[in-house]
């Protein structure tokens, strides 16, 4: 190929084979082979000061129809000693819009991944992939001496006719020990509160309604916590109820009135992972509240 300035060489005009790029500049004079030059170019250290109101790269790639990435790093880590960055970006803010971005990860220009300038991340869809062996999400805070909640979540409801869900968790308990809990809060490593798998409730302090008409609501069926049985007089009155333990509390109420009402019942026996019976005073045929409460010893 003929002597050509820069500025005129097109595409077609590529060096092949022998033919060198000659650099002139005063009297020096440097001169290459193509693969050279690229070889030079991409090889050395390269600082990139970018101008006012044009971004300092940009990089258009091609359609692709395999896996081409538009970025391509690597880099090897061997001092022991040092604190290692793979990627880093240090954003002098002396202004910016409260939308700025750190990174901005878009597909079809909807953006799918970001960090705001503030750190905080948003994704349109699942953001962590767990890996067998450790955890998906582990977050270690710092030592806090003003309320910093490690978990703050916000979301905005506004759709009347949609049940919304703030958070969920939904394990597929293909096998797991009799122990596994949904949820498990701790201070100082000792539990405070959880949620077994099967949605057993256990804490160490107690329950304080702040409403009212608040409180606990039990659901009434077959061997449950709460029942109801009809007295028999005098005559004792077996209640079957596999759940009772001889431990248990019976608190009892009336429910209909029937015959005549005398003092209340009395619990005569307690056979565990049967029953009870009860009786009551003469000619009293009242339908009687129950409710268990087990206890924790």
């Amino acid at each position: 190929m003929a002597n050509i300035k820069i500025s005129d060489m097109t595409p077609g005009a590529a060096l092949t084979g022998t033919e060198k790029f000659e650099m002139v500049q005063s009297a020096a004079t440097f001169s290459g082979l193509a693969s050279q030059i690229r070889t030079y170019c991409l090889s050395a250290p390269i600082v990139v000061t970018e101008a006012v109101g044009s971004s300092a790269l940009t990089l258009t790639g091609a359609t692709q129809t395999t896996s081409q990435p538009v970025l391509n790093a690597t880099q090897t880590w061997n001092a022991g000693g040092v604190t290692f960055t793979g990627l880093k970006l240090n954003v002098t803010n002396t202004a910016s819009a409260a939308g700025s971005m750190l990174v901005d990860l878009l597909v079809g220009g909807l953006s799918k991944f970001n960090v705001d300038k503030n750190g905080l991340i948003a994704a349109s869809t699942a953001l962590f992939s767990g890996v067998v062996g450790s955890s998906t999400i582990t977050v270690a805070t710092a030592t806090q001496t003003t309320s910093q909640p490690i978990l703050d979540l916000a979301q905005t409801w506004n759709a009347g006719g949609v049940t919304f869900t703030g958070l969920k968790t939904n394990i597929t308990d293909t096998a797991s020990a009799a122990a596994s809990m949904l949820l498990d809060l701790q201070v100082g490593g000792t539990t405070q509160y959880n949620v077994s798998k099967a949605g057993a409730v256990t804490q160490v302090g107690s329950t304080t309604y702040t409403t009212a008409t608040a409180g606990p609501t039990l659901k009434q069926g077959a061997n449950g916590r709460v029942g109801t049985f009809v007295l028999n007089g005098t005559t004792p009155v077996t209640v079957n109820n596999t759940s009772i333990a001889i431990t248990d509390a019976i608190i009892m109420s009336l429910n209909t009135v029937g015959g005549t009402v005398g003092a209340a019942p009395v619990i005569k026996t307690i056979t565990a992972g049967v029953g009870f019976t009860v009786a009551g005073t003469a000619s009293d045929s009242s339908t009687i509240n129950y409710l268990i409460i087990k206890s924790a010893a």
